[in-house]
């Protein structure tokens, strides 16, 4: 089975050689379709995310690849726009680069980081991020983005990488500053380093453009105002709820460990920062920085518990928000902790499973002991729940080798110290 996705997408890779799918590349899935249900999703999946040559509509791929076009969701207003200029390959001259495939989750994600890390956990060769009516996506374009193109993501040289972190000329700044602009393929000068003193080496890119990626030499992340991981703990349970927007920060040892990994933490740290946007957004409405609404009083928290009722958030992002405004989601103060971490841990599973089994070991067992934090997991308890429920949802969209790959992990590694969290994870993750 395993084999039949790799082919599928081996088939894909050698279909887009021009950016867009023929006819003729779209009938020869059809077969592949027939082969079994994962390999059906998988065919489905590249028909919502890759751009059809001219003329093709959905329904007319559809009944080429056997499949049903109710199932097929496309985002036709980014494939095939323009995001920037390339060069042609065949005649060297500057063209328009358009979009030819969306990476990652077709509906888009909440901020910048998460877009980035799922243009590198995705290993495209011409990967970029764009914004598009208040979300990012992950792309491949046709032709590759120029260098300097705003949104491109630069592909990883993995042996400058290994050579720069080889290389004892550098100063900790210089040599992190490289690494981490390697591994995110943004250039140095959007990335900030902190050493243990609190000096800060900034880049010095300005604007709404600056990604703003923070690299932690040993200062605790909270005393940065950022979301991100200090060394050896997570530094983002705090609730800042400020109105101000949220940078992100990673530590030296992730990068030291490779791209894919640092990639992988940057997609924890971005679910962070999507949570505390939309904390702040809520801050910002109410006018809770001059004072509008004080959450210390009954009518705050039912101004603030209507917000987050009629925002049209889902459950889990719901949780979230009462969690860092301290409402019980009865509206009372919360008894119960919705882990605002293990959500990070649990958005974070799916974004590492293909690309990054190291990293998928670390958010499986750093979910299963956030949620166990004093031995007293309930599986019947409510932040259990809502988490569970949003990781089976991605769970089940994963290829049967990568669902085996997840309950493995959680047999051998998180049993080891959270024997009640693995036993109900794997209650709730069935096989196929």
């Amino acid at each position: 089975m395993p084999n039949n996705i790799a082919m599928i997408r081996s088939f894909e890779a050698t279909f887009m050689h021009n950016g867009k799918l023929e006819k003729n590349e779209i009938a020869a899935l059809k077969d592949m379709a027939k082969l079994g249900a994962e390999e059906k999703a998988a065919v489905i999946k590249i028909l919502s995310q890759d751009e059809f040559a001219s003329g093709i509509t959905t329904k007319q791929a559809a009944k080429l690849a056997g499949v049903d076009a109710k199932d097929i969701k496309r985002n036709d207003k980014l494939l095939g726009s323009t995001v920037g200029k390339g060069v042609d390959v065949a005649s060297g001259k500057t063209v328009d680069a358009k979009v030819s495939r969306i990476l990652g989750d077709g509906a888009g994600y909440q901020n910048k980081f998460q877009a980035i890390a799922a243009a590198r956990l995705s290993i495209a060769p011409n990967a970029a991020v764009v914004e598009k009516n208040g979300k990012w996506y992950a792309v491949e374009t046709s032709p590759e983005l120029k260098a300097g193109e705003k949104g491109k993501i630069a592909a990883v040289d993995v042996k400058k990488y290994e050579d720069v972190q080889k290389d004892t000329t550098l100063s900790a700044p210089e040599k992190y500053k490289k690494l981490a602009s390697m591994a995110y393929g943004v250039p140095e000068d959007q990335i900030n380093v902190y050493d243990s003193t609190g000096t800060v080496t900034k880049g010095v890119a300005k604007g709404p453009d600056a990604t703003k990626i923070n690299v932690d030499l040993g200062l605790e992340a909270t005393k940065m105002g950022t979301e991100g991981h200090g060394p050896g703990q997570c530094s983002c349970h705090g609730a800042r709820i400020d109105g101000k927007p949220a940078a992100v920060s990673v530590s030296t040892h992730l990068l030291d460990r490779g791209p894919m990994r640092a990639a992988t933490t940057l997609f924890h740290e971005g679910t962070h920062a999507a949570d505390r946007a939309r904390a702040n957004a809520i801050f910002n409405k109410l006018g809770m920085d001059k004072g509008k609404v004080d959450l210390g009083t009954d009518k705050g928290m039912i101004k603030v518990t209507e917000a987050i009722e009629n925002g049209g958030y889902n459950a889990s992002e719901k949780a979230a928000l009462y969690q860092h405004f301290g409402i019980g989601e009865n509206g009372s103060r919360t008894t119960e902790k919705f882990n605002i971490e293990a959500r990070a841990y649990a958005k974070s599973i799916a974004m590492a499973a293909d690309k990054d089994p190291v990293g998928l070991k670390d958010q499986i067992v750093g979910l299963g002991a956030e949620v166990d934090v004093g031995g007293k997991f309930d599986p019947k308890g409510r932040s259990f729940q809502v988490l569970i429920k949003e990781l089976r949802a991605v769970y089940d969209t994963l290829p049967e080798d990568k669902q085996t790959l997840i309950r493995d992990l959680i047999t051998s590694e998180l049993s080891k110290g959270h024997p009640a969290v693995a036993k109900a994870m794997l209650a709730e993750l069935p096989k196929d």
